[in-house]
């Protein structure tokens, strides 16, 4: 059985911010829908929120990379990582990616607001 891999997007429109929570592994099998999801949400600031996830190859960082580029160049807001674990850290930071994590706001911690689980 392949590890799950759970996306939880929070709205939270007073702030103009999508809360991406990712959870699980982001892998070849699971970044396939990814890109196209966080541009689906874009047209404010996304935050992906890494804490849950415990796994990224390349796929899954050119998935997260394909979705800024998209969303920069449709000029839908801006995306920004935050909270990864180490051994998420360790991969974005090693390709040059370092500086797109930012740390996280507590105006993005849960509170109610429209979520959606894929």
């Amino acid at each position: 059985m392949l590890p799950e891999f759970i996306i939880t997007v929070r709205n939270l429109p007073d702030l103009d911010v999508h809360v991406v929570e990712l959870s699980g592994e982001l892998d070849i099998v699971s970044a396939d829908f990814l890109t196209d999801m966080l541009v689906d949400v874009a047209g404010s600031i996304v935050v992906v929120d890494l804490s849950g996830l415990t796994f990224i190859d390349c796929s899954g960082v050119a998935a997260l990379v394909a979705a800024r580029d998209r969303i920069a160049a449709k000029g839908l807001g801006s995306i920004v990582l935050t909270e990864p674990q180490r051994m998420v850290r360790k991969p974005l930071e090693i390709l040059g990616h370092g500086d797109w994590i930012v740390e996280r706001s507590p105006d993005w911690a849960s509170r109610p607001s429209s979520a959606h689980t894929t």
